[in-house]
């Protein structure tokens, strides 16, 4: 699924963009210092990732990958 986008410019010309947008919180490593439920809004997907020990950094760009949006055939 796909998390739809409503974009608009300067001039309000409004355009609906089909793109995937991920939620990453990092530091997965202090999980016992979290603050904030994990929980997925506006069509995100959400993820816990940690720089330092290298979790779920793959899993997240593998995730973006299977949710990109496949070209139609013609």
């Amino acid at each position: 699924m796909h998390g739809g986008l409503e974009v608009s410019d300067e001039n309000g010309a409004i355009s609906d963009l089909d793109i995937v947008m991920a939620l990453v919180g990092n530091k997965a490593n202090l999980h016992e210092n979290r603050e904030v439920p994990v929980q997925r809004t506006n069509g995100m997907f959400f993820i816990e990732t940690s720089a330092k020990t290298v979790d779920n950094i793959n899993q997240l760009f593998e995730e973006i990958a299977k949710r990109l949006p496949r070209p139609s055939s013609s």
